[in-house]
């Protein structure tokens, strides 16, 4: 309270200054004239800052401030009533966040990978054979991982295979065929199901500059195709496998990148 802001004395209506006096020396001079704690603030209103405790709410301090303006023994305590102050909500946690396990972009936070699915099947052996050692096996066990994989079945690599003279143990051990062949059987980016495709379509692969494009028959199912002199791939089930489309095709995919090396060795004749 400042002086200007006094009440007048209820008992003379209004106050003179005789009563203004009175009340001055009554109520004000002696609190002026003993010293408060460290700090700015008037006599009896010590907030947090001045001193250690805050609620100094009768002007005799609850401790003592970390410095006196006058020597002498600290005053004893008096007892106060404590300030309530309004509810505050709790402030926020500054621990770090406990560990919690990945969360899948898929259908279900407990969407099952293409590896896993792959791998528990048991029928694509070949398949996931190749794919492993072409390093890609990460890529398909990752729940997070949006790509449309191709996936053929054994009777369509015994085809391949056959007509090509090789086996999965010579191909693996081909590094640049290897990746040409695995390569253009995945397109990261992409989840696109068989109503979202459309006749000519061109989707980029993991082999550079290599698209494979689609066909959509009508009244059959949504066929891929590769390099020309190749068979169409027909789709025989397509699978939701986390963000991953899996498409099972009756053949393998041969890019024209795969389909050059193949020319280089003498397995196939160059296309006319």
């Amino acid at each position: 309270m400042s002086l200007g802001s006094l009440p007048p004395d209820s008992n003379h209506g209004g106050g003179g200054v005789g009563a203004g006096r009175n009340v001055f020396t009554t109520l004000i001079l002696p609190s002026l004239a003993r010293p408060d704690f460290v700090g700015s603030d008037p006599v009896g209103s010590d907030t947090v800052g001045s001193d250690p405790i805050g609620s100094d709410t009768a002007g005799n301090g609850v401790q003592k401030e970390q410095a006196s303006s006058s020597p002498g023994p600290t005053p004893g305590p008096s007892p106060i009533t404590p300030v309530t102050e309004p509810d505050r909500p709790a402030p926020p946690s500054r621990s770090p966040p406990s560990a919690s396990p990945a969360v899948a972009l898929g259908p279900s936070t407990e969407c099952v990978t293409a590896y896993d699915y792959l791998s528990a099947n048991g029928t694509f052996t070949e398949f996931l054979q190749i794919v492993e050692a072409a390093g890609l096996a990460d890529l398909l066990k990752d729940p997070s991982q949006v790509a449309m994989l191709f996936v053929p079945t054994p009777s369509a690599f015994e085809s391949i295979f056959t007509g090509v003279d090789l086996t999965v143990s010579s191909l693996i051990k081909d590094k640049e065929l290897l990746s040409a062949i695995v390569d253009f059987h995945v397109a990261p980016n992409y989840a696109l199901r068989p109503a979202q495709l459309t006749n000519n379509l061109q989707i980029p692969t993991l082999a550079t500059d290599q698209l494979i494009t689609v066909f959509v028959p009508l009244g059959s199912p949504v066929a891929f195709g590769g390099a020309q002199g190749y068979a169409i791939a027909s789709t025989l089930e397509t699978l939701t496998l986390c963000d991953v489309v899996a498409y099972v095709l009756d053949s393998v995919l041969i890019s024209s990148a795969a389909d050059a090396i193949l020319v280089s060795q003498g397995k196939v004749a160059a296309s006319g």
